[in-house]
């Protein structure tokens, strides 16, 4: 349409309205100018979505069947479709407009002939970096040698495809529906397995966005709960290599959301028996014994990808370490540490998780949680790191292992602090000296030496109490908490401790701070210094006074 033509014909309307009402035309020249228009106002921000979501049911029916149209002389008229459903698809129910899926799946679809996605592949000598990951199999793909506007087009197409699928994903009902689409499903799945490593030369491009708009929609989708949720999770552990995680490491939003997307599935597959059905997979074919950790082969140790896992992101999230090689590698950026610890917290859940990685170098971890805790590192480093070791001392039993001399102390430092991960941080800590003290093979005397003065101590406890208890966020909740249960522990094992908190006067704060705080937390208070062995007497004693009994 000449812009004469359009100035006539808009003369006195709304250009979203008329661009809206030429989509419902027959004509190929009038639906595709509908469909620019709209298009460009979708690029300058200027399309309210309301305005294309009052429009016609069979409106946006007829243009997610565009997206189903692979003609050649239709792709323009396509994309277009495509990047309005991409607006638009935050507010669009699957189950409304009937074909969605399968139109969006189309858009997955390149030709075996597209010189971007599938062309030559350059084999190279592999470096070190590949050969410790176990991805020397993998090859670079050569780029085009001249401009293919076909397969460039195919590449725009799956990822407007993928932006859908990730709008689409937001809505629970919407989940559901993806989840059954198995096939689908397995597409999003083959853009993975394909590149599980990015070259530094592969910055950009399309394969990278691809890639990362892959893991997007793969994350949100493994997030959930259920158990179509369940079953695309175990379909994600059976093609996965955890090495693929340290392949993207020029790519930190890509390693980022390939840890997350993982963690995830390890998770939620915790109770899974054997990974030994992946092994036979995986040792069928000469390229994917490559892919095997060096050292390791289905005819030694069976491989654990789950115990793989743990490793690579440990080694992301621990400072300049290589636990598998035992040197050190190239410090990952500040997001992908933390990412890496967020996971190693989700998966410390498991006691099974924990005491792999208390087995990793006679508990290397440990000294190195340790000694980021009381670094002057970032705080949400050292908040991550408390977390996941307050885990593995809930499972210690090596009196050992514990630290060799006074550093819990060093809470008094974060103490002063009311942000959120000061208070992780400080909960995390009065977790692992309350495990720590009520360790049957830790003495009274062994205790004292970790924490240093007694009196000093027992204030410090006094002061977590009465700071903690007037707020009402969960972490100053779990502070208070794991204090009442630290003290409770130390008034039944040790009778010196007992009297300098009776001295201190910290049984009437915690009453008093059972006023303070809401009922729920109130109660949950009282469950915990009651249920954690007080004498029978101070029990009924506290009782009494809360409920003035005489």
């Amino acid at each position: 349409m000449y812009l004469k033509d359009l100035l006539t014909a808009t003369r006195g309307r709304n250009l979203v309205t008329y661009a809206s009402s030429l989509l419902d035309s027959d004509y190929k020249e009038d639906y595709e100018s509908g469909a620019r228009i709209l298009v460009v106002f979708i690029g300058k921000q200027k399309l309210p979505v309301e305005e294309l979501i009052r429009s016609s049911r069979k409106r946006i029916q007829k243009l997610v069947m565009m997206l189903s149209w692979t003609d050649r002389d239709y792709q323009d008229t396509r994309l277009f479709a495509a990047k309005i459903v991409a607006h638009v698809a935050l507010h669009i129910s699957i189950a409304q407009f009937p074909g969605t899926l399968e139109s969006i799946r189309s858009l997955l679809k390149p030709s075996e002939s597209n010189s971007i996605l599938f062309g030559t592949p350059l084999k190279s000598k592999p470096t070190t970096e590949e050969v410790r990951s176990g991805t020397e199999h993998t090859v670079q793909t050569k780029p085009a040698t001249e401009y293919d506007a076909d397969a460039r087009m195919e590449c725009q197409l799956i990822e407007q495809g993928l932006i859908i699928l990730d709008q689409l994903s937001l809505d629970r009902t919407n989940c559901s529906e993806i989840l059954k689409a198995e096939p689908l499903l397995m597409d999003i799945l083959s853009w993975i397995c394909s590149r599980p490593f990015i070259h530094d030369n592969e910055q950009e491009g399309e394969w990278v966005n691809i890639l990362r708009l892959s893991f997007t929609v793969l994350a949100q989708l493994a997030s959930l709960r259920g158990q179509l949720a369940l079953k695309l999770l175990r379909k994600i552990k059976f093609e996965f290599n955890p090495s693929w995680v340290s392949g993207y490491a020029c790519q930190p939003d890509i390693q980022i959301l390939a840890i997350k997307t993982f963690s995830y599935v390890f998770t939620a597959t915790a109770e899974d028996s054997s990974d030994a059905p992946e092994i036979k997979k995986l040792a069928t074919t000469e390229t994917s014994q490559q892919a095997l950790p060096r050292g390791k082969s289905e005819k030694g140790k069976k491989w654990d990808k789950r115990e793989h896992f743990l490793k690579v992101i440990l080694m992301l999230f621990l400072p300049n370490e290589n636990i598998e090689q035992g040197g050190t590698s190239s410090m990952a950026l500040p997001t992908v540490q933390s990412e890496a610890g967020e996971a190693l917290t989700m998966l410390s859940l498991s006691s099974r998780n924990c005491k792999y990685l208390l087995d990793l170098k006679e508990g290397m971890a440990l000294t190195k949680l340790e000694q980021i805790i009381y670094s002057e590192d970032r705080i949400e480093y050292r908040a991550i790191a408390a977390d996941i070791l307050k885990r593995l001392y809930a499972v210690l039993c090596d009196p050992d292992l514990y630290p060799n001399e006074q550093k819990f102390p060093h809470i008094e430092r974060v103490l002063p602090k009311s942000d959120k991960q000061h208070l992780r941080l400080q909960a995390a800590l009065i977790r692992i000296i309350c495990d720590m003290q009520s360790n049957e093979k830790i003495s009274g005397s062994e205790f004292s030496r970790l924490v240093g003065n007694r009196s000093h101590f027992a204030k410090l406890l006094k002061k977590l109490i009465v700071t903690n208890s007037r707020a009402g966020t969960d972490y100053h909740l779990e502070i208070v908490k794991w204090t009442a249960a630290l003290i409770g522990s130390m008034l039944t094992r040790d009778r010196v401790w007992a009297q300098e908190i009776r001295k201190q006067g910290i049984v009437e704060s915690l009453s008093d701070a059972s006023k303070i705080m809401s009922g729920a937390d109130s109660w949950m208070l009282y469950f915990v210094i009651i249920h954690t062995e007080l004498s029978g007497l101070l029990a009924w004693l506290l009782l009494c006074k809360r409920y003035r009994i005489n």
